[in-house]
């Protein structure tokens, strides 16, 4: 089954483009809103490491690298929180 883990990036590259598919499971034992959370901005730095990458930025300055990984990071929650409200997922508890 896909993914293997919580959750996982997988890159579509081809020229002058990259696009990144995040997928992150809710139905795991014990997912609180903490742990996606977690999950969401731990794939947000691999989203980040892959755009940088693409632009070929071998050594990106720290600065640079963590203002993107925040503005990915709150595209891809804003995203998920759009998906629960529409779906109305409940958490466990």
């Amino acid at each position: 089954a896909y993914p293997k883990s919580g959750a996982a990036c997988t890159v579509f590259n081809k020229p002058g483009e990259c696009r990144c598919l995040i997928t992150v499971l809710e139905d795991l034992p014990d997912t609180t809103p903490e742990s996606i959370t977690g999950l969401i901005a731990h794939e947000a730095v691999h989203v980040m490491q892959f755009v940088c990458a693409n632009m070929g930025e071998e050594q990106p300055s720290l600065e640079l690298f963590a203002y993107g990984v925040q503005r990915v990071y709150q595209n891809m929650l804003h995203e998920y929180l759009l998906y629960n409200k529409k779906t109305g997922i409940k958490w466990k508890k």
